[in-house]
């Protein structure tokens, strides 16, 4: 089920996504194929009132942690800088272990740190200093991407029973599939 900071709400995803995975394996003649559309559009629905919980929580900043509201359990989570969605991932074992590694700017394994250093950071440098960047070291960079991270970026997150229903809910923000803007750095 999905929860809000611990707390049950008042619809089962994992139900609906269960349900939805089952009818997909499924070759269904055309009476039941009218029930799996319906069940697609159940999926939406709940898809949709995940991204608009995933919105309504309250937005950290990653220069405050360690923050003792992330959990040590999987979940959904977001990161922004300023006004602009720049990711939206899933953390599997670990929210907080996660975070962790995006503030030490760990890019080695690590998407959504290496687009930090790649994509985000290049933004805010000019021409010469973005030279420079690409010929540093591997340490040098991931130092310069948790500084950046610590400075510039904010994040939000919703605890879930398992990593799969983070990955779906995520995959679908990242689709487009919501009313969320596509993230900057890992848009499909």
């Amino acid at each position: 089920m999905l929860r809000r900071h611990n707390n049950p709400q008042d619809f089962d995803l994992e139900d609906v996504l269960a349900t939805s995975t089952f009818f997909c394996s499924l070759k269904l003649p055309a009476r039941l194929d009218r029930y799996h559309l319906a069940q697609s559009e159940l999926m939406s629905e709940q898809i949709q009132k995940a991204a608009e919980i995933l919105l309504g929580e309250p937005l950290y900043q990653f220069s405050d942690w360690p923050n003792p509201e992330v959990p040590d359990s999987p979940g959904l989570y977001a990161v922004w800088e300023k006004d602009e969605l720049v990711w939206v991932g899933s953390a599997g074992g670990s929210l907080r272990s996660r975070f962790e590694r995006h503030v030490k700017g760990q890019s080695r394994g690590n998407p959504f740190c290496q687009g930090v250093c790649d994509r985000l950071m290049f933004r805010h440098m000019n021409l010469e200093d973005s030279i420079r960047m690409t010929g540093e070291t591997q340490l040098f960079a991931d130092v310069l991407a948790a500084k950046f991270v610590k400075n510039h970026l904010a994040y939000r997150f919703v605890p879930t029973k398992d990593n799969s229903i983070a990955l779906t809910i995520a995959s679908a923000i990242c689709a487009g599939n919501t009313t969320l803007d596509k993230p900057f750095l890992n848009p499909k």
